[in-house]
């Protein structure tokens, strides 16, 4: 059983993790088509763990930072070595 602490932290989590998968389907303005399935693929699996993980709240709470982390090292890094412009 879940206290209510970790319900808020699953809840706050699973809200971060919708605002995140907003920046990841909005990335087709920037990212190439080619691109953005490595990238989504990404994302599914960040919320595949999310469910997978929903008795250690800590852990989806934290994949929101970490998916922002690997969006900004994605879209930034392959955009700089590749050139990619909006």
């Amino acid at each position: 059983m879940l206290t209510p602490a970790q319900l808020g932290m699953l809840v706050v989590g699973y809200v971060l993790l919708g605002a995140l998968a907003y920046l990841y389907l909005a990335s087709g303005l920037v990212v190439p088509a080619a691109w953005l399935w490595g990238l989504w693929a990404i994302g599914v699996a960040l919320i595949g763990l999310s469910v997978l993980w929903w008795r250690r709240p800590l852990l989806v709470l934290a994949l929101p930072f970490v998916g922002a982390l690997i969006w900004l090292a994605y879209v930034q890094g392959l955009g700089s070595l590749f050139d990619w412009t909006a």
